[in-house]
């Protein structure tokens, strides 16, 4: 993918190759897509929820830094999805039983009550 550039200093416009990560970045935005690269779940989750009336919470701040990767779309992204994805690599359980906010916290670990 090419992109070309005008400036206010070059008279002429300025044709370059784009990286492959730019070049997807650039192709997403025009989609409404999200390409996250290391983005904080925090970041995240702040996006989203300027498209959503119910509100995602992260309840575990331990989370808050996570870092995230992938493509989303925030204005049609559900916290479903969201989580669904989060809860194989992270240990995120959800709250939802409030019709306005969505609680993201830590999974409590199970306990066994099996005797030897």
């Amino acid at each position: 993918m090419f992109l070309i550039e005008r400036t206010a200093v070059a008279a002429e416009p300025r044709i370059r190759t784009l990286m492959p990560h730019e070049a997807q970045w650039r192709v997403a935005w025009t989609k409404g897509q999200w390409v996250l690269s290391g983005d904080p779940l925090s970041a995240v989750v702040r996006e989203i929820n300027r498209y959503h009336r119910r509100q995602m919470v992260i309840a575990a701040p331990v989370f808050a830094q996570v870092a995230m990767g992938g493509t989303i779309d925030p204005a049609e992204a559900d916290y479903h999805a969201i989580v669904g994805a989060l809860g194989t690599s992270l240990s995120i359980e959800v709250d939802d039983s409030d019709p306005s906010i969505v609680r993201l916290f830590r999974r409590r670990a199970a306990v066994s009550n099996l005797s030897q």
